[in-house]
């Protein structure tokens, strides 16, 4: 059996320092992340499968800030090279692939958070 510590993507140090360990504020940050992002997500999906670049760039950029409160860091390094690719119409095999990975840590984060709140 796989231990799920080693499997989690969130990492709540930065939110609990913000807040000086508000278990309220947490669990706020946590149901508004659990409200907001499966329309981001399905936003995301349907902006590349349209190749609407610009919309599913600013679609990224909303979601960049969600996830690093919430101490994801493994899109760290893919989410903001995937932003610039769409904002400038480049790499677009690159584009594919950041995007199902976005989508699929992301909704791993979504399942992750149904369990914190």
């Amino acid at each position: 059996m796989t231990n799920p510590v080693l499997n989690s993507q969130i990492d709540l140090t930065y939110l609990k320092d913000m807040s000086d360990g508000d278990e309220s504020f947490i669990k706020m940050m946590l149901e508004t992340f659990l409200t907001n992002v499966p329309e981001v997500l399905e936003n995301i999906e349907a902006y590349y499968k349209e190749e609407k670049w610009i919309a599913l760039a600013e679609e990224l950029h909303k979601l960049k800030p969600t996830l690093k409160y919430l101490g994801v860091n493994s899109l760290n390094e893919i989410m903001p090279d995937t932003e610039a690719n769409c904002k400038t119409l480049q790499n677009f095999d690159q584009i594919g692939q950041g995007i199902a990975q976005i989508t699929e840590v992301t909704k791993n984060v979504l399942d992750e958070a149904k369990t914190l709140v």
